[in-house]
């Protein structure tokens, strides 16, 4: 996974826009901009913190249980999710 780098993370419901080097998860860099995602277990596993790429790549960590079908429509689980390139989501 790539560890670091010069991301946009764009929260389009937010109208925010934050900088990410991919160190952070999408929740974490959510968390630290003020904007709400809900979750709970962090770990990719309860799906609340699923959310809807609307544009970039992301890298989701293998323990994400979420099904091929969901993911090639953007979906995404923000605890185990990391910007591999300028993202927006639809938060």
């Amino acid at each position: 996974r790539l560890k670091n780098g010069n991301f946009r993370v764009n929260f389009a419901k937010s109208a925010k826009s934050v900088a990410a080097d991919g160190r952070l998860t999408l929740l974490e860099i959510a968390e630290k901009s003020g904007v709400p995602i809900r979750h709970e277990c962090r770990n990719g596993q309860c799906g609340e913190c699923m959310v809807k790429c609307l544009k970039g790549k992301v890298e989701m960590l293998d323990l994400a249980e979420i099904d091929a079908i969901d993911r090639n429509k953007g979906w995404l689980f923000a605890c185990c999710s990391y910007p591999s390139s300028d993202v927006e989501l639809d938060v």
